[in-house]
């Protein structure tokens, strides 16, 4: 019977090529913060991580705002139920054929 591994691994050692001028450049980086190529790595993959979720949060906020100002115009306009629906739908077809 095979032995259980019961400790688990909190890191694993990643190996990437850069070319030679990226490389001199994250090595010149690292030089002039006083620290490792391997820490401007894990401190640039941070940074991206941190605008992924930035750019979700401004996606999720604008999704907000522009059902708010549909609310908003469909009741300053007095748009009945039907019309309301209507104009959702017409509104929601516009924005997929500028998301095109």
């Amino acid at each position: 019977m095979a032995k259980i591994k019961l400790r688990q691994e909190t890191q694993r050692a990643v190996t990437a090529r850069f070319p030679l001028g990226d490389f001199a450049n994250l090595a010149s980086e690292a030089e002039s913060r006083g620290t490792t190529i391997a820490d401007v790595l894990r401190i640039a993959w941070a940074s991206y991580c941190e605008q992924q979720e930035t750019k979700q949060l401004f996606a999720r906020l604008e999704a907000r705002l522009i059902r708010q100002m549909f609310e908003v115009c469909a009741a300053t306009s007095r748009l009945d139920d039907k019309e309301r629906t209507e104009a959702m739908s017409e509104f929601k077809e516009r924005m997929q054929e500028l998301r095109k």
